[in-house]
């Protein structure tokens, strides 16, 4: 059987791999999704659920760390396993969401309101905290089977 190369490769191994990363793939979305609700002129961070977000950065380098962010991390997932660095860069990324959802989280906690952010969020960051350790467990076998390799080449 010829091996796939290329495209080709990325897509072959995409459809291995989306279901065990679908978790991710949502997660990386939802971050995406998020840097373009930003970007749009309507003023978000006016609302204090996101005052935390506020004291850290404008409203548009969130939109711009969430796009810049989203789309690596979808990057990564797509060319997860085609790379040797790929599950280490996932790795970092969900930690950065798992940040991010967090400092949600304790903004809609600290707001003084009740609002469905309070069950959304503090989720998320559980999720992508998860995904972060899911991604170095796999970052720890590549680089595993990589000195494996470099002993023996054969």
């Amino acid at each position: 059987m010829p091996r796939t190369k290329g495209p080709q490769m990325l897509i072959v191994h995409m459809n291995k791999t989306f279901r065990v990363r679908s978790n991710e793939w949502f997660m990386a979305a939802v971050v995406f999704l998020w840097g373009v609700v930003l970007i749009q002129p309507q003023e978000t961070f006016t609302q204090p659920s996101y005052s935390i977000l506020a004291q850290h950065a404008s409203e548009d380098t969130w939109a711009i760390f969430c796009l810049v962010g989203g789309s690596l991390r979808l990057l990564a997932l797509a060319i997860n396993g085609a790379m040797r660095p790929s599950p280490h860069v996932r790795a970092v990324l969900a930690f950065l969401s798992a940040f991010f959802f967090l400092q949600l989280a304790f903004g809609f906690l600290t707001a003084g309101t009740l609002s469905t952010g309070l069950a959304v969020y503090p989720a998320a960051a559980v999720f992508d905290f998860v995904n972060a350790l899911h991604a170095i467990g796999d970052a720890a076998d590549v680089d595993r089977k990589h000195k494996e390799n470099a002993r023996d080449p054969a």
